[in-house]
């Protein structure tokens, strides 16, 4: 997740770069809630929704121990401390906000209309939000500024002498908020000014004007920017900490292991026995030579084609051993992904093959179920007009594919196992918009698209699928050998350039396979140095791990 530059609702430490997009919200185009006039309502105690306390969850140290976050650091470059607003739990931690700035309003209100009894009953603090606030955002300016600029507020924001001056109405609100501004303008990001200069706009323009609503928005905003800044300079110490982070990850992640198999919390034994099956199957099946074994695959030929196979669409998915519980996430979205290469390429038969037969023989739909192969060339057409009709023919095929991947990425409205079922009717529409076959065999064009994308039983996904398989394991090995030899922050440079450059390919299945096997391989390998020696080897063979 990037960094936002808008003015943020709350921060907290995102422990994971796989968790859900954020959302933030800018002070002045929310709805504050009713006011509250009872008195229990006055007397209750609030501390600001951003105090020193709840930006401690964005030190880097409170984070660099959580193995969520080590591990995911490894993978994406964008992982970032950010927002969190998502869940019941964050709707009532947002009412909890808006009901301290809401009682802050309610206090200045009745702070204009009967001094005397606000006074009263808030002359030592209890229930008073303001000097709160106060105390607040100077505990919060003293970790964030230069020691210089934090005694200039440490002086500025003393909160007994400001209160003194706001109950005998001689507080300069403007004055106040300009050396704030001043001062966070001094030290803050440049893509955060805006925002410091719209809670000064609307704290003095509310003074000068005596709307409350406002001088609360802005003391609002102002809280905000310091919480973006504390934001910003924990990203700031990420980014230095990162590669030492991400070099440290198999001791770090070994030792956690090892405590939690010592623990009895973790079994590896599921995990060997899955390993120790895709062995015999290498040792048995493959007449590789154990030396281009090695020099291929680097001794790790059985664990890559076990984690093939985990990606693969007809393997259940409840195979994934224990063992990488970390990477779940990761092995669903390459399961996801080569699940609509199959079914794309599935697709993409269908009308190469009726296009071929609406082209060359004037044919529709028939009832046989090989009517969506390959005719044989028309032995008249020339050289010039073979290379014209076969560059047409490959222009369409990508618009169709285009058209294809645009249904396919278009946001499901169910859940992700009946997506292909509600895709069948539109890609077959499709399929016949382009071919120009009569609408009325749409139906059968359903029924046997439906059943190749659906049936593991159906021959042509069946061969679709090895085909595949055995293209992604060709890819994997050209990346384990490359990636093998590699520090784990040279596998992280180079899995993250090669994952945006196959993006760039023109052909569509060498892009989609490529990018499968660069992020398969990435995750594989550092997998496999953690994990070699805890679950899938004797000790005598841990020499051969990557």
């Amino acid at each position: 997740m990037s960094d936002r530059d808008g003015v943020p609702q709350r921060f907290e430490a995102r422990e994971t770069g796989r968790s859900r997009p954020p959302s933030s919200t800018s002070p002045d185009t929310e709805s504050s809630l009713p006011h509250k006039d009872s008195s229990s309502f006055m007397q209750r105690s609030m501390e600001p929704p951003i105090t020193k306390s709840t930006l401690a969850a964005l030190g880097v140290e409170r984070v660099i121990n959580n193995p969520g976050f080590r591990h995911d650091i490894n993978f994406d470059p964008e992982l970032r401390f950010g927002l969190i607003l998502y869940g019941e739990e964050e709707r009532k931690r947002q009412e909890k906000e808006d009901e301290f700035w809401s009682l802050l309003e309610n206090q200045l209100a009745q702070f204009v209309t009967s001094r005397e009894s606000l006074s009263r009953d808030h002359q030592v603090g209890d229930g008073w939000c303001l000097p709160a606030l106060l105390a607040a955002v100077k505990e919060i300016t003293q970790t964030l500024l230069p020691q210089r600029d934090g005694d200039l507020l440490n002086e500025v924001l003393r909160g007994e002498l400001l209160m003194q001056q706001f109950y005998r109405g001689v507080m300069d609100v403007e004055k106040l908020g300009a050396c704030l501004a001043g001062v966070l303008k001094s030290n803050c990001a440049r893509m955060r000014d805006e925002s410091v200069d719209e809670a000064y706009r609307m704290l003095s323009e509310g003074s000068r004007r005596n709307e409350i609503g406002e001088v609360v928005a802005g003391l609002r905003g102002f809280l905000h920017v310091l919480g973006a800044m504390k934001l910003d300079a924990a990203n700031y110490r990420l980014r230095c900490l990162r590669p030492s982070l991400i070099e440290d990850t198999v001791r770090f992640e070994q030792q956690f292991f090892r405590d939690k198999i010592a623990a009895g919390e973790l079994d590896v034994s599921p995990a060997k026995a899955w390993y120790d099956e895709y062995d015999d199957v290498v040792r048995t099946h493959h007449n590789l030579a154990r030396n281009e074994e090695h020099e291929v695959w680097g001794g790790t030929a059985a664990f890559f084609t076990g984690l093939s196979r985990l990606v693969m669409p007809s393997t259940d998915s409840t195979q994934i051993p224990q063992t990488f519980f970390s990477d779940l996430v990761s092995l669903v979205k390459l399961r996801s992904d080569m699940l609509d290469a199959v079914n794309l390429e599935i697709c993409m038969q269908y009308y190469t093959g009726l296009d071929l037969a609406r082209a060359r023989f004037g044919l529709a739909l028939s009832n046989r179920d090989d009517v969506a192969t390959t005719a044989p060339r028309n032995p008249g057409l020339t050289c010039a007009q073979r290379h014209a009709e076969t560059s047409d023919a490959r222009s369409r095929a990508r618009d169709v594919h285009k058209s294809f991947v645009a249904l396919v990425a278009a946001p499901a409205s169910s859940s992700s196992s009946r997506r292909w079922e509600e895709l069948v009717k539109p890609l077959s529409i499709e399929i016949l918009r382009h071919t120009n076959i009569p609408q009325n065999v749409l139906p059968q064009l359903e029924a046997m698209l439906s059943r190749s994308l659906s049936d593991a039983r159906d021959e042509r996904r069946r061969v679709v699928e090895r085909q595949f398989y055995d293209h992604l394991l060709m890819e994997l090995a050209k990346r384990v050998k490359e990636f093998k030899n590699l520090s784990n922050v040279g596998l992280f440079s180079l899995a993250t350039a090669k994952r945006g450059s196959e993006s760039a390919l023109k052909d569509w299945k060498q892009s989609w396979v490529g990018n499968i096997a660069t992020r398969l391989a990435d995750l594989g390998v550092l997998h496999w140095r953690v994990w070699a020696p805890l679950a899938y080897l004797d000790q005598v063979d841990v020499t051969t791990a990557v």
